[in-house]
């Protein structure tokens, strides 16, 4: 029988209290500690909860030798700092995605002793969804050929936090949305050797978030040309413009194609111009059933910590790409600036 698994929760915000609500939801898992730079939340976070041990100071969680695992869920730029102190202390980590926006903090963590990253767990949580681990299946079997092209869009209307919005508190549709899509161009495809940004801007310069309006800065919209190792490339257009969320992938193969999205009312189509088992020739239908994905990241991080499993739910292994990217794109956007569209 698993023993019990002591949490603790750095980042009190809307992510922070869905990790919280999972958590108090599981058997065997004990919520111990919250954290938050603004002492206001964590204390309600805690009443919430019906926990006493709150704080401000991140040094407490790292110090507490109670608590086993921590989440992080903090804007970007704030992870490098915790999770390195977290690791170095002895917890297992759960990030919220990416690790970092920044390749050199990424390698730094890298480098970090394999027993530490062991314990380090990223939350693209897109992999643990039934249709991604589908597709991958697909890949290794060589059902569509070999890939070719691939083509992943996501969008959403964007975060109802200012700091989403932002690009100096890592916001924007790139670091919300478009690096699960990176994630999953790792995932299906392997290490990425190239990255060019095709188009980026902000199409809505200003947005009412909790009745106030806030000047956009960071790129809600943002086209990326990627280059995988073994040829593929993969076209990731990431928004926060779309009124209701919205997720289409497609795999070119030289034998086929894969198109895709994780929203229920959409199946899989597999077509395939030669049949391959257990496969036909022509179009493949198959529906899912709608998965709660933070859920089974999180339960599955829980398994991994309490030792119940002994497979890391989603390690670091993508991240220095996904950051490489982040970075690229990044320096174009300074290069060229963004495009500006309506008021």
């Amino acid at each position: 029988m698993q023993e019990e698994v002591t949490v603790g929760i750095i980042g009190c915000g809307r992510m922070g209290m869905r990790h919280a609500q999972i958590y108090s939801s599981l058997p065997n898992v004990k919520l111990v500690a919250f954290c938050d730079v603004n002492i206001s939340l964590a204390d309600q976070a805690g009443k919430r909860f019906k926990v006493a041990n709150f704080t401000d100071d991140p040094l407490r969680i790292m110090l507490d030798t109670e608590i086993q695992a921590v989440s992080v869920c903090v804007p970007t730029g704030f992870h490098h700092k915790l999770v390195n102190g977290l690791l170095k202390s002895g917890k297992f980590v759960l990030c919220e995605k990416p690790l970092t926006a920044d390749i050199l903090e990424a390698q730094s963590l890298a480098r970090l002793s394999s027993e530490s990253l062991k314990r380090l767990t990223i939350g693209y949580l897109y992999r643990s969804h039934p249709v991604a681990k589908y597709m991958k299946a697909i890949l290794l079997s060589d059902v569509i050929g070999s890939p070719r092209m691939a083509t992943f869009r996501i969008g959403g209307k964007g975060g109802q936090r200012p700091w989403t919005h932002m690009v100096n508190m890592d916001g924007g549709a790139l670091l919300e949305l478009g690096v699960h899509m990176i994630d999953l161009t790792w995932f299906f495809f392997g290490h990425i050797v190239n990255a060019d940004l095709l188009e980026s801007g902000i199409i809505i310069p200003k947005r009412k978030i909790a009745g106030n309006t806030i000047d956009v800065t960071a790129a809600d919209y943002s086209l990326v040309s990627i280059d995988c190792e073994n040829g593929v490339r993969v076209i990731v257009e990431s928004d926060q413009l779309t009124p209701s969320y919205s997720n289409v992938m497609e795999i070119q193969g030289d034998n086929g194609s894969i198109l895709a999205g994780i929203q229920e009312h959409m199946p899989v189509s597999v077509y395939l111009t030669e049949a391959r088992s257990p496969f036909s020739k022509g179009f493949n239908l198959k529906k899912f059933e709608p998965t709660q994905m933070l859920s089974e990241e999180i339960g599955s991080f829980v398994n991994y910590v309490g030792g119940s499993s002994v497979t890391n739910p989603c390690p670091i292994d993508s991240s220095s790409d996904v950051a490489n990217v982040i970075t690229k794109v990044r320096r174009s956007e300074l290069a060229v600036g963004l495009r500006s569209g309506q008021n």
